[in-house]
């Protein structure tokens, strides 16, 4: 439906995993797309993921790790989530 959805990731150099969605509406390949108000955070940060858009207007996040804030341990995501988007 020609939004784009950017879901966690690395937050700067010190490696902290996010756990935000970020939900780009408008037309985004002409450089006009706007951040969404609704965007629902991830229940596990996560970073190195895959997110996949779902046909009936959502997305699946799964995988991932999870660095200790203080760097001394990585987690791997081992669970799935789905959101749908109105």
């Amino acid at each position: 439906d020609g939004r784009v959805v950017a879901t966690g990731g690395f937050d700067g150099l010190g490696l902290i995993a996010r756990n935000t969605a970020d939900l780009f509406t408008g037309d985004v390949s002409a450089g006009v797309a706007s951040l969404s108000e609704v965007r629902p955070p991830m229940g596990a940060p996560r970073a190195l993921h895959s997110t996949t858009a779902l046909l009936d207007h959502g997305y699946v996040t799964f995988g991932g790790l999870a660095p200790a804030a203080d760097g001394s341990s990585v987690t791997l995501v081992a669970g799935i989530e789905v959101v749908y988007l109105r």
